[in-house]
């Protein structure tokens, strides 16, 4: 009896230890299968979530090279910063692209640059690079080192001259094309000279863009045109009859001429301590004085973006008799 007992207790607990035994076993495996997944998922994302880091054009002059970033991630939200010798220029860091500036004695990685991308919706979808900076132009990606600059031969004026500009390039002229944000460009010479005309005084970007291949470069250069406002407009205005104060009748009124070659319509008149009292095709006014004092007339010529002023300080005749002076009508 005894031993039945004992039979009977062993198999108790050899029964609850394989019961055991299987949960935990089964629990672990739950727990694998769910650290797993986990890892697959974070896998997903880094491999999916992609940045990458490319020159795109730079200018020897000004020591100065525009990179950009390009990822695969939706509604990104760009955010660069410099480290080391080079700095950003300007203050917006949060477009797709930037602007370095590189010290006049640069040595090779002396500067880090480093873009961050991230999803607006979703801040845990995000990249970066790092990127340690090489010499100017020496930066590989989207230009492959092409080098070129563009040089000013005649600087451009408004109304005129026009402006003559060359590229300093080796390779060849088919892959040069040319472009401004301003102005208008006439010609271009074998591609490796153009003639940019300003149609106003505002400053102009001219841009020669390099493609070899798969290989883009931008060349830029900022263009402000000379004002030639005042040489480009030529007149002069002449007193015909001086006026009379007090003006007691229409003989006493001044005349005045503006000669200008240009059209008419251009032409304002305007007086200081004086009235206008008629203008006669836009070239000659009638002016009664307000005192004896000396006045101011003007005539202002407006061509385009140019103005142009003609001033006369005019002392007026006070021992004038009734009968002295042109008359009302010129």
């Amino acid at each position: 009896m005894k031993n039945l007992f004992k039979i009977t207790f062993l198999l108790t607990l050899l029964i609850s230890f394989s019961c055991s035994e299987s949960e935990f076993i089964e629990e672990q495996q739950v727990q694998n299968s769910i650290i797993d997944n986990s890892i697959d998922d974070l896998a997903v994302i880094q491999s999916t979530t992609t940045c990458t880091m490319y020159s795109i054009s730079y200018d020897l002059n000004a020591k100065t090279e525009t990179f950009g970033v390009s990822s695969n991630i939706s509604n990104a939200i760009f955010s660069w910063s410099a480290t080391g010798t080079i700095t950003t220029v300007g203050t917006n860091t949060t477009n797709n692209t930037i602007t370095i500036q590189y010290p006049n004695n640069y040595n090779a990685g002396d500067g880090v640059l480093i873009v961050s991308v991230t999803d607006s919706t979703n801040t845990s979808t995000h990249c970066g690079v790092t990127k340690h900076i090489n010499t100017i132009g020496n930066n590989g990606n989207g230009n492959c080192g092409i080098q070129a600059n563009i040089d000013e031969q005649i600087p451009v004026g408004y109304p005129t001259p026009n402006g003559k500009y060359s590229l300093s390039y080796t390779g060849n002229s088919s892959n040069v094309t040319w472009s401004v944000n301003n102005g208008v460009i006439v010609s271009s010479n074998g591609k490796f000279e153009v003639i940019v005309k300003a149609t106003n005084l505002n400053p102009i970007i001219l841009t020669a863009t390099i493609t070899e291949g798969s290989c883009v470069q931008t060349v830029t250069k900022e263009i402000i045109p000379i004002n030639n406002c005042n040489t480009a407009i030529s007149a002069y205005m002449e007193e015909d009859v001086k006026p009379c104060y007090p003006a007691n009748n229409p003989n006493n009124y001044g005349w005045y001429t503006l000669y200008y070659t240009g059209s008419s319509n251009n032409i304002t008149w305007s007086a200081t301590n004086a009235q206008i009292l008629y203008v006669s095709g836009n070239v000659q006014a009638k002016v009664k004085p307000n005192s004896s004092l000396p006045f101011t007339l003007t005539a202002t010529i407006t061509e385009g973006y140019c103005v142009k002023t003609i001033s006369k300080v005019v002392y007026p005749n006070t021992n004038c008799e009734p009968g002295d002076g042109k008359g009302g009508d010129f």
